[in-house]
């Protein structure tokens, strides 16, 4: 059984499975691929950097409140891989999996060697995106390394519901109850929620050019998507 399995019954309901994360991890170190999924990150973000990073002009104050928020629950939730030491707005940080160290000045940008978010997502294996809390919730940053099909290029300054426009059924069956969720959410109420596809590649950069791409190519794992009937699917 895979660990987030997302039948819950045998009938399909589309609906936003949001649960409240409690006492669980906000972050999870899946420690059998850190090492190469990590890798992974650097060569997208190295060789197509705007693919895989965006920040909106002023989103650094936000980028540097996620990570004041990240790096101590990381440290406290994996001691024996994290390490993290604060005097003041003076912080150093080590992450021992990929054994390297910074120190660092909270709010001072060029006390880092790349813009805060991107520099807290090449020390977890998660994508990081940032959403205005203002009207219509548009992204402003992200770090979008294993994409689902889509890109901020296509993305970046869109309102929540744009973001979400052209998932089919998205506006009539969730997009206000969405809204509603992202409205309300409160400091220290964090919640959760799965996200699932099914594809018939094990790769996890699925930028949505890729995707589309392989879908006019007569080459590749993508194109027996074709092929896929509920007979053979199981």
């Amino acid at each position: 059984m895979f660990p987030y399995f997302p039948f819950a019954s045998d009938e399909y309901k589309m609906t936003m499975g949001v649960q409240a994360l409690g006492d669980c991890s906000l972050i999870e170190i899946d420690l059998d691929h850190y090492s190469a999924e990590l890798a992974l990150k650097e060569e997208l973000l190295s060789n197509h950097y705007p693919d895989y990073f965006r920040a909106a002009p002023g989103s650094e104050r936000m980028q540097w409140e996620v990570l004041e928020m990240l790096l101590p629950i990381l440290a406290h939730d994996y001691p024996q891989y994290f390490s993290l030491v604060c005097n003041g707005d003076r912080w150093r940080w080590r992450n021992a999996l990929l054994d390297s160290e910074n120190t660092f000045r909270i709010g001072t940008n060029s006390s880092l060697p790349l813009p805060p978010l991107d520099w807290l997502g090449r020390q977890m294996q998660e994508d990081l995106l940032i959403l205005d809390g203002a009207e219509d919730m548009p992204l402003l940053a992200g770090q979008l390394c294993f994409p689902n099909s889509w890109s901020l290029e296509d993305k970046m300054g869109k309102s929540f519901p744009g973001i979400h426009a052209e998932v089919p059924l998205f506006a009539e069956r969730i997009g206000r109850s969405s809204n509603l969720l992202l409205e309300r959410l409160k400091p220290g109420r964090a919640v959760w929620r799965v996200n699932w596809s099914i594809k018939t590649s094990p790769q996890l950069n699925h930028l949505v050019c890729l995707s589309r791409e392989a879908q006019h190519s007569n080459a590749g794992p993508s194109a027996s998507l074709l092929d896929l009937t509920p007979e053979n699917i199981g």
